[in-house]
């Protein structure tokens, strides 16, 4: 972000304890709201989300397709939360459960009990991330048309839904779990390995820390493991 004096802009202000930012661009100075309970980087990411015109994920008009919303055990003053919009501009991006526009199956509003429960159970950790997805990118970069940056013949071509980088056209933007020149690679930063894949049960422990065990982790750390199949096993 770039400070700025002039009649329109960002004022961010952890007054109250309010998370709160306008969704997209209303003119003038609007306020970014960072109190205490989103003073990490997953709530401030979001606020900022907002601030560039994303609307929560379930609120999505198809999210009946993908989750159940408890309305009935929630208080009526929360529920304009989960109000459903229509239409949405999804720019054909599909529903992403790991949007850090999406709630998770708790909330503060009601943290005793599950608000949002997926329909495949497989997501139901994945609700309420604290990271920016590859689809949050995607939507952001297609709504402002960064993409049409790299429509020359000279841009990269990638593989597995990745795309030219809107700032570095010879460069690929990959989805999470690759990287490398064209998306066809496990990305090299962060920790993992290869794991080949057996007829028999294996246990793969692992350790996520600093490499000083006296710090504590700062943010988040990806790890990333491709399993392979052994063609010969």
């Amino acid at each position: 972000m770039t400070e700025t004096s002039g009649n329109e802009g960002l004022h961010v202000t952890a007054l109250y304890d309010a998370c709160a930012s306008d969704v997209g661009k209303v003119g003038g100075w609007q306020y970014l709201y960072l109190g205490r309970y989103c003073e990490g980087f997953g709530g401030i990411a979001h606020e900022l989300g907002h601030a560039l015109g994303l609307v929560h994920t379930m609120s999505r008009s198809d999210r009946d397709d993908y989750i159940l919303v408890d309305l009935i055990n929630m208080k009526p003053e929360y529920a304009e939360e989960f109000k459903k919009h229509s239409p949405v501009r999804s720019y054909g991006i599909g529903y992403e459960y790991g949007s850090i526009m999406h709630y998770g199956q708790r909330s503060v509003f009601l943290p005793q009990a599950y608000l949002i429960i997926p329909f495949d159970s497989k997501y139901k950790n994945t609700l309420g991330s604290q990271m920016i997805s590859f689809a949050d990118l995607t939507l952001i970069n297609r709504h402002y048309k960064c993409t049409e940056k790299c429509d020359s013949k000279s841009s990269a071509v990638c593989k597995n839904r990745g795309y030219p980088h809107p700032r570095d056209c010879s460069r690929c933007l990959c989805p999470s779990g690759y990287g490398g020149k064209d998306c066809s690679e496990r990305p090299s930063d962060g920790c993992g390995h290869e794991l080949e894949a057996s007829k028999t049960w294996q246990n793969v422990s692992i350790t996520i820390r600093n490499d000083d065990p006296k710090q504590y982790l700062d943010g988040y750390k990806k790890c990333i493991y491709w399993i392979k199949v052994c063609g010969s096993c």
